[in-house]
């Protein structure tokens, strides 16, 4: 879902949840606009996407159902052409 950040530099995790659960990952406190994607353990398909474009922020969230033992690539890029910079990622259980 990142059209015009394709030469942004990408920052990927490989995650494997313990348990079946919802959970909300979240990419905050970075200088610029960041992409949060979420793609299969193959990382063929992307899952998830989120991109508020303009967020004063520069925080993305997404959320869903995540299984066990499955792996997951959460990609997280920059928006813009060359955007790049720290960014706190977390994974947290939904309530």
């Amino acid at each position: 879902c990142d059209m015009t950040g394709h030469d942004s530099p990408d920052l990927a995790f490989k995650w494997t949840p313990s348990f079946t659960r919802d959970y909300e990952i979240a990419a905050v406190g970075s200088g610029f606009d960041v992409v949060l994607a979420v793609f299969d353990e193959d990382c063929t398909s992307e899952l998830q996407c989120e991109d508020t474009f303009g967020d004063s922020e520069y925080a993305e969230t997404v959320t869903g159902r995540f299984i066990a033992g499955s792996s997951y690539y959460i990609v997280v890029s920059g928006y813009r052409f060359l955007d790049d910079g720290m960014v706190s990622l977390t994974i947290l259980p939904e309530s």
